[in-house]
């Protein structure tokens, strides 16, 4: 392999169509019932349609603990700047760093382009050995989070919110 940046994510970047694109003024409660999962980002859009940040579902349900009536606009964050030329490591850094696996991919202006999700980055890793090679150099895996069979909900949530 030439290098690093030889492995863009040009070619997966899929359609704004495929996110869930909530507005500012919206609450917790009401956007987390539209994500399946966890990991997913919710995209926030102003009045204009311009993009103002994400809302991460793993954060605010086993992290911050926000009350489901808090305005979505007060706990916005900026996603990392991912654009096409990214390198799939960066991104996937971002993805384990943030714990969000659908990221947006910007525009030279910061405005969405696109979005780039872990399933496509794992599918393009199992088709290219020396992409996966060189990602497990790089990338450090999380180690899972472990219980005794006989654990309580209660248990298995806090290990999961530390």
């Amino acid at each position: 392999m030439d290098s690093a940046a030889t492995y863009t994510i040009v070619h997966l970047i899929k359609s704004l169509d495929t996110i869930v694109g909530r507005s500012p003024d919206e609450t917790l409660g009401s956007v987390l019932s539209q994500v399946s999962s966890s990991h997913a980002a919710i995209f926030v859009f102003n009045t204009s349609n311009t993009f103002v940040g994400l809302i991460s579902p793993q954060k605010t349900l086993y992290s911050s603990n926000y009350p489901y009536k808090t305005k979505i606009s007060s706990i916005l964050f900026k996603p990392p700047t991912i654009t096409k030329n990214t390198p799939i490591y960066e991104v996937a850094e971002h993805m384990l760093a943030t714990r969000i696996y659908s990221l947006p991919v910007l525009t030279v202006d910061g405005s969405v382009e696109g979005v780039i999700f872990a399933k496509d980055i794992l599918s393009q890793i199992i088709g290219t050995p020396s992409l996966l090679q060189f990602l497990s150099n790089i990338i450090k895996p999380h180690y899972p989070i472990t219980a005794h069979k006989n654990s309580t909900v209660k248990d298995i949530y806090h290990l999961m919110k530390e």
